[in-house]
């Protein structure tokens, strides 16, 4: 029995050493901090295209206290607008757990856009705005 404690507490001692080394390793997501930029909605408004080879669309439609983002094969996401007309960068669409969505203004015609779903960091997909369609 005396030479067992020795034997449990190394074991112990060993597993409590690797749980602790391997959590300071992880990075939750949750925690990072979030890159928010604000900006005028009516420099959105309008459509959109993926710059790849599906040329899919996507839509910002302005309804009066909100912009709404939609596509043909996503959920619909909302962006709150202040009384000045400006957005936040990140939108939401309302479910549990909330799938994200944010959004980079690089000029006038390109945006990037970054689906997040359930806390997971999306990539960001490039879209452009054709000339003719403001």
């Amino acid at each position: 029995m005396i030479q067992k404690f020795p034997i449990i507490s190394i074991w112990f001692s060993c597993t409590l050493l690797c749980f602790n080394a391997n959590s300071q390793v992880a990075n939750d997501s949750i925690s990072q901090r979030v890159k928010r930029s604000y900006f005028e909605s009516k420099k959105i408004l309008g459509y959109w295209y993926m710059v790849d080879s599906t040329h899919q669309r996507a839509e910002f439609v302005d309804e009066g206290y909100q912009i709404t983002l939609k596509g043909a094969d996503r959920n619909p996401y909302y962006f709150s607008k202040d009384s000045t007309g400006h957005i936040y960068s990140s939108g939401y669409f309302p479910m549990w757990p909330p799938p994200g969505c944010d959004l980079e203004l690089i000029s006038d015609d390109s945006l990037n856009i970054t689906f997040s779903p359930f806390f997971t960091p999306g990539k960001p997909i490039l879209y452009l705005r054709k000339k003719n369609e403001k």
